[in-house]
Formats: structure tokens, C-alpha cells, sequence
């Protein structure tokens, strides 16, 4: 509708003011081992006021109430069962982008595993990924 377009258009332009986020959006097919590292990385007021976390677990998945990642898990009805390199993977990481998306002020969108890991602090990561319009597209070849 009219008016929504009209809060959206508000809401963007009043973000364009504000430092710009990344999103960091997990899709994970369980607990995230390297959590300690994730903690850390997003503990600094800076980090907080310049990203936004979301996490696709499986169905029926939940992280203890004390996990890092707890507050970040989408609704149980925003899920879908995954399969490596299904169509269903495809679905899921759409959901997560249009979570990431929710928030005016993210800019850049990254897609995480449970078995990534910051290899910078949050203040690097966060300036190379705003300061660049490059896409930035990494795979691996897996031994399965």
C-alpha cells in the first residue's frame, strides 16, 4: 500500500544518516561449536551498533536460553528443513536475506555456517566490507 511504501521510503532515508551495518546471517544445521568466537567478536558497542544476526537452524532446533546465538534465531515458522545443495538451501538463505533485509541500516549481507569463524576483529571486518561496492563470493570444494 501506499502508506507503507511511504513508512519504508521514511525509514530508509532516516537511515541513510546512521553508520551502515552488515548483516551476519547463519545457516546452521545445529549448535555453533565456535560460538565463543562469535561472542567476542560482536561484544563491543561498536560491533552491536553496526551489525544484525539472524540464524537458520533446523526445525524444531533450540540453542539454550545462555547462547550468544539465542536471541537471533528466526521463528519456528520462518524455517525450512535443509539439505546441502538442495533447492531448500536456496529457500533458507532467501529467508535469511529478507531478515537481514528488515533492518534500513544493513548494507552488506554476509552468509555464515556453523563452521566459520571471524578471522578479524569486528572493527576490520566491518570497515573492508562497507568501503567496497565488491561482492565478495567464496567456495570450497568438500571432501564428501
Amino acid at each position: 500500500t501506499t502508506e507503507t511504501t511511504t513508512q519504508t521510503t521514511t525509514t530508509r532515508e532516516a537511515a541513510a544518516d546512521a553508520p551502515a551495518k552488515v548483516a551476519f546471517l547463519f545457516l546452521v544445521g545445529g549448535a555453533i561449536a565456535t560460538e565463543p568466537l562469535w561472542r567476542a567478536f560482536f561484544a563491543t558497542p561498536f560491533a552491536q551498533s553496526r551489525s544484525t544476526v539472524a540464524v537458520h537452524p533446523p526445525p524444531g532446533f533450540d540453542f539454550p536460553a545462555e547462547s550468544f546465538f539465542a536471541p537471533f534465531v528466526l521463528p519456528e515458522k520462518r524455517r525450512v528443513e535443509v539439505t546441502w545443495g538442495s533447492l531448500a538451501m536456496v529457500h533458507a538463505e532467501v529467508i535469511l536475506l529478507t531478515k537481514g533485509l528488515e533492518d534500513p541500516r544493513a548494507e552488506r549481507f554476509v552468509l555464515l555456517s556453523e563452521t566459520d569463524v571471524p578471522l578479524w576483529p569486528f572493527r576490520c571486518t566491518h570497515a573492508a566490507l562497507v568501503s567496497t561496492a565488491a561482492s565478495f563470493v567464496e567456495s570450497r570444494r568438500t571432501l564428501e
